[in-house]
């Protein structure tokens, strides 16, 4: 059963969103850059994030616990994955207008908002998140509270604006 985390902190919670939408929006660009030839600015706001991989990071961190078989992680990572693939395409959809990823050309695919090839990658990179990133993560951040907080700060700001202009300017 998938059980809330307790005991995270919300500097935490913001840093981990951050780092992970941040991170995302390089490695997107650069699979456009070394698989396409293309050079594209990724994800659905202006700044340099992905948030839809943060918001799967959070939501790997609160719900998944990695202290139980390693196949039942796996099952539940897949399908934590899809869930949050799925509703963020409907939701990027409908905020944006815009069709963000299609797979429709995929084999087992549903409605080209998910399909088996994409939600196993998924699946490994949260496989790689959870036991050797955010590990990581942690440490850095218990070792940087301060800056961390004060960055946090300014990110959402950031964000916020973004997020704001974006939804102005689409809708």
């Amino acid at each position: 059963m998938i059980r809330i985390k307790k005991g995270l902190e919300a500097d935490y919670i913001v840093f981990v969103f951050f780092i992970c939408s941040i991170v995302a929006w390089f490695l997107e660009m650069l699979y456009s850059l070394i698989f396409r030839f293309v050079f594209v600015i990724p994800g659905s706001l202006y700044g340099p994030w992905c948030p839809i991989y943060g918001v799967a990071a959070l939501f790997l961190l609160l719900f998944i616990n990695k202290d139980v078989k390693k196949s039942k992680v796996f099952l539940e990572m897949f399908f934590l994955t899809s869930i949050i693939e799925y509703l963020g395409s409907i939701i990027t959809d409908r905020l944006f207008n815009i069709t963000f990823w299609d797979y429709s050309d995929f084999m087992f695919n549903i409605n080209g908002r998910i399909c088996l090839l994409m939600t196993l990658v998924f699946t490994f990179m949260s496989v790689i998140f959870l036991y050797f990133s955010e590990p990581k993560l942690e440490k850095i951040y218990y070792k940087n509270r301060d800056a961390i907080y004060n960055s946090n700060k300014v990110l959402l700001i950031i964000f916020m604006i973004d997020l704001f202009i974006k939804l102005y300017m689409t809708g």
